[in-house]
């Protein structure tokens, strides 16, 4: 599976959130998986995990950043990592993804109800109660990781990490 939005990689993000930029991703991504390809391998528990998500900003940072002054780069990487630290307070703990389609985010202020479906190369989760400011989320598995991200092309979030229980 990879992500739905190719022009918001995770290395796009990273700078979009600083500079207000799209930036297209650094590889092609790889072929889309079959829907029915993809259930098997998504369901079940997954946390989020803090530490990949900070290995990856700062491999991505280091890598984006490479051709500007010290203290530019000193300063984005600041905001990049606050912005990223915030993320991970807002966001859940986990989830559980049933095999009936069901789903339980594992949110900071309790477990909340929501769907998943595939749909092409990734997964659709909705809340079955979605909050006014929150919209559907994509997952897509690379490597092992599963990587959320909200549908909305506009939300100013980083992709989270997360990985079996």
């Amino acid at each position: 599976m990879r992500a739905r939005h190719p022009t918001t990689s995770r290395r796009g993000a990273l700078l979009g959130l600083t500079l207000g930029l799209t930036l297209p991703p650094l590889l092609a991504p790889p072929a889309p998986a079959a829907a029915e390809d993809v259930a098997p391998e998504i369901l079940g528990s997954w946390r989020v995990d803090e530490e990949v998500a900070r290995a990856e900003v700062l491999r991505t940072l280091d890598e984006e950043l490479l051709g500007l002054p010290e203290e530019d780069r000193a300063a984005l990487r600041e905001t990049v990592l606050a912005e990223l630290e915030r993320t991970l307070r807002e966001v859940g703990r986990g989830i559980e993804l049933r095999p009936d389609g069901t789903a339980v985010l594992l949110m900071p202020d309790g477990p909340e109800a929501a769907v998943w479906t595939p749909d092409e190369d990734y997964v659709r989760i909705e809340r079955r109660a979605p909050r006014p400011d929150e919209g559907a989320l994509l997952a897509f598995l690379e490597d092992g990781t599963l990587w959320i991200e909200p549908d909305d092309l506009s939300a100013d979030a980083l992709p989270i990490p997360l990985t079996r229980r």
